[in-house]
C-alpha cells in the first residue's frame, strides 16, 4: 500500500470551511448593506427630529470612530478566546442597540444606540471573519475570501430597496426594529465559525499516526525515506552563501507564495510564518478588510514558547494584550505620505454615498429612485473590485499608478455628478462611482504592501487604518455643517471630488516626494531602516 502524501495535510480548503464562508457572506451583507443605506433614512431623521443635517450625519461619524478604534482590540480578543464568541457577542450587541432605536427618544439617543453599538458590532465581525476563513483555507483562500466578501456588494445592492419598503410600511420605528433583527442574525452567522485549529490539529495527528503505521507495514529499503534535517543553521548558512541579488527580500502577492528575508528569522525555532495576505489574489480584499493581517502574520508556534502576535505575547494560556499601534512607523516618510493619502481619499469616497440620496431628492428623484441609485453603486462596486483584481495582476502598470488613476476618475465622476439633472444621468455617474470606488478599496491594501514591505506591514497597517477610518468618520459631520450653512449639496460634491483628486496627485507624485525627503534627511535613519523607501524606488522606477 503506497503512501498518499495528500493525507498528511490538515482538512482545509473545503468541508465545514464553506459553511464558514457562508456565515461571513451573511455578516458582510448586513454590515455593508446597512452602512451604505444610511443616506436613505438621513432625510427622514432630519424631518422627524426637526434638526440639522450635521447632527444626523454624526450617527455614521460616531460609528466610524468606534469601529476604527475597537477593531484591532476585537481581533486580539478573537485570537485569545475565539472568533465565534467575539462575532456572536458583536451580533447581539448590534442587534440590541439598533432595536432600541425603535423608541427614538432623541437624535442624541440614536447617535449613542446606533453609532456606538453598530461600530462595535462591525469591529467584532469583520476582521475575525477574515481570520476564521483564513484558518479553514490555504490553497483556495483567495477564492473563499472573495466569495465571502461578495456579501458586501450584494448587501450594498439589495438592502437599500428593502429599507425603503420598511420605511413605507412600518415607518422609522419599525425600520430600526427590523434592522436590529438583521444584526441579530450575525450572532447566528457567527455560531457557524467552528474553531478550526483543534479539529485540524487532531486530524493531522491521526493522519500522521496512520502514516507511521503504513510505513511499518510496508517496511522495506525502497519505502524508507531519510528524516528531514532539523539543523536549520545549515539552511541559514546555505542562504548566506547565495549571491546578494538572490538573498535580497522578494515578495509575491499570491496567498500561497510569500517570500521573506530568511536571514532575519530565528531559524533555530520551528515557527510557522502564516501570512494572511489574500489581497491581489482575492478580488474583494481592501484596506479595512485587511485587518486580519495584523493578527495572522505569525501564528501556531509551540504552546510552551512565547508567541509574538503583532506586538503582544501569548505564553501557554497567559495572554498579554498585543500592541496594535506603533508610533515608530512615522519615522518612515512613505507611511506618513500614505496615511495622508488614505485620509483624504476615504473622506471623499465614503461621504459621497451618504449624502447622495438626499441630494438626488433635491433634483427631483422619487424616494424609490434615490434607493435604486444606491443599489446602482453597489453593482458598480462589485464590478470594480473584480476588474481591479484582474487588471492589477496583468503588470500593465505599477499598482500605485492604478490606484492613483481610479481615485482620480472617482473624484472627477463625483464632480460631474453635480451637473446631472435626470435619474439615468445621475444613475450613470453613481454606477461609475461604484466601479472606481470599488477598485480603489480593493487595491489600496496591496499598494501599502508594495510601499512599506511585508515586514513593516503589520505595524503600518494599524496606523493607516486608524487615519483612514478617521477620514470616513469626520467627513459626514463636517459636510453636514456645510450643507446646513449653504443649504446646498453642491459644495459637498466638489469637496468630495477634490479630496479624491488630491489623494491621487499625492500618490502619483510620491516617488519624487520621497526622494526629496531622503535628500533632506541625515544619513542616520533612526530605529527603522529605510529599506521600504529604497525598495519602493527600485520597484516603482
Amino acid at each position: 500500500m503506497e503512501d498518499n502524501p495528500t493525507r498528511r495535510l490538515p482538512p482545509t480548503d473545503g468541508g465545514w470551511g464553506w459553511i464558514v464562508v457562508l456565515g461571513f457572506f451573511g455578516s458582510t451583507f448586513v454590515m455593508v448593506g446597512i452602512a451604505k443605506s444610511f443616506g436613505i433614512i438621513l432625510h427622514e431623521l432630519v424631518e422627524y427630529f426637526d434638526t440639522n443635517v450635521a447632527l444626523v450625519a454624526g450617527v455614521m461619524g460616531v460609528e466610524g470612530i468606534v469601529f476604527t478604534i475597537t477593531a484591532p482590540f476585537c481581533l486580539a480578543f478573537g485570537q485569545h478566546y475565539s472568533q465565534r464568541l467575539v462575532v456572536m457577542v458583536g451580533g447581539v450587541v448590534g442587534g440590541v442597540g439598533v432595536s432600541l432605536c425603535y423608541f427614538m427618544i432623541s437624535i442624541e439617543y440614536i447617535i449613542c444606540m446606533f453609532g456606538i453599538t453598530v461600530g462595535f458590532a462591525n469591529a467584532c465581525l469583520f476582521g475575525n471573519g477574515l481570520v476564521i476563513v483564513g484558518q479553514y483555507f490555504e490553497k483556495r483562500r483567495s477564492m473563499a475570501t472573495a466569495l465571502a466578501l461578495t456579501g458586501a456588494s450584494v448587501g450594498h445592492f439589495a438592502i437599500p430597496p428593502i429599507l425603503q419598503i420598511l420605511l413605507d410600511n412600518y415607518g422609522l420605528h419599525g425600520a430600526f426594529l427590523i434592522q436590529g433583527g438583521f444584526y441579530l442574525n450575525i450572532a447566528f452567522f457567527g455560531s457557524l465559525y467552528r474553531p478550526a485549529t483543534a479539529a485540524h490539529t487532531n486530524t493531522h495527528m491521526e493522519t500522521e499516526k496512520e502514516s507511521m503505521l503504513t510505513t511499518k507495514v510496508t517496511d522495506s529499503p525502497r519505502k524508507r525515506f531519510p528524516k528531514e534535517p532539523t539543523d536549520y543553521s545549515q539552511s541559514h548558512h546555505m542562504l548566506n552563501t547565495l549571491p546578494e541579488t538572490l538573498r535580497k527580500p522578494r515578495m509575491s502577492l499570491s496567498t500561497n507564495d510569500i517570500t521573506v528575508d530568511l536571514s532575519k528569522l530565528d531559524v533555530s525555532k520551528k515557527v510557522n510564518r502564516f501570512a494572511y495576505l489574500s489581497t491581489t489574489g482575492s478580488h474583494m480584499m481592501g484596506s479595512i478588510e485587511s485587518l486580519g493581517v495584523m493578527v495572522m502574520t505569525e501564528n501556531a508556534a509551540p504552546e510552551q514558547e512565547d508567541i509574538d502576535t503583532g506586538g503582544g505575547k501569548k505564553s501557554g494560556n497567559r495572554f498579554v494584550f498585543p500592541k496594535v499601534f506603533h508610533c515608530t512607523v512615522f519615522k518612515m516618510p512613505v507611511v506618513i505620505l500614505y496615511t495622508v493619502v488614505m485620509f483624504v481619499t476615504f473622506y471623499g469616497y465614503f461621504s459621497f454615498v451618504i449624502f447622495m440620496p438626499p441630494d438626488a431628492v433635491t433634483r427631483g428623484a422619487s424616494k424609490y429612485e434615490k434607493t435604486w441609485l444606491v443599489s446602482f453603486s453597489g453593482i458598480g462596486d462589485f464590478i470594480g473590485r473584480v476588474l481591479i483584481g484582474l487588471v492589477g495582476d496583468l503588470g500593465l502598470m505599477k499598482r500605485y499608478k492604478i490606484m492613483s488613476l481610479v481615485c482620480a476618475l472617482c473624484g472627477i465622476n463625483i464632480i460631474l455628478f453635480d451637473f446631472a439633472t435626470s435619474f439615468w444621468w445621475m444613475g450613470t455617474h453613481v454606477f461609475l462611482y461604484g466601479v472606481f470606488g470599488g477598485a480603489y478599496v480593493a487595491i489600496n491594501a496591496v499598494v501599502l504592501i508594495d510601499l512599506v514591505g511585508l515586514e513593516t506591514l503589520p505595524k503600518a497597517l494599524s496606523t493607516v487604518l486608524l487615519f483612514q477610518g478617521a477620514g470616513a468618520a469626520v467627513g459626514q459631520p463636517i459636510e453636514g455643517v456645510i450643507r446646513d450653512v449653504t443649504l446646498s449639496y453642491h459644495p459637498i460634491n466638489y469637496m468630495n471630488g477634490a479630496f479624491l483628486l488630491i489623494g491621487a496627485l499625492l500618490l502619483i507624485c510620491h516617488p519624487m516626494l520621497l526622494r526629496l525627503c531622503e535628500s533632506s534627511k541625515p544619513s542616520k535613519n533612526g530605529n527603522i531602516p529605510m529599506i521600504a523607501v529604497t525598495a519602493t524606488e527600485d520597484d516603482i522606477g
